[in-house]
This record gives C-alpha cells, structure tokens and sequence, in this order.
C-alpha cells in the first residue's frame, strides 16, 4: 500500500464503489472517525 503506484489514489480520493458497496461497515468506521 503505497509502494505500488496505483492509476485512482485512494488516500487522495477515495473510489465510490468501495464506500457504495460496505455501506454499513463504513458508515460505522466513518461514524468513529469523524
């Protein structure tokens, strides 16, 4: 994580897809850390 240059950067913008899909385990996370 990090050390493979990827094409979308998480870390700078998120893809909807991965917080579409785990709506539910995010929202508890985000929930938490915001």
């Amino acid at each position: 994580m990090g050390t493979t240059p990827q094409p979308d950067s998480p870390s700078t913008a998120p893809p909807p897809e991965t917080v579409r899909l785990p709506t539910r385990p995010l929202a508890r996370m985000a929930g938490l850390g915001l």
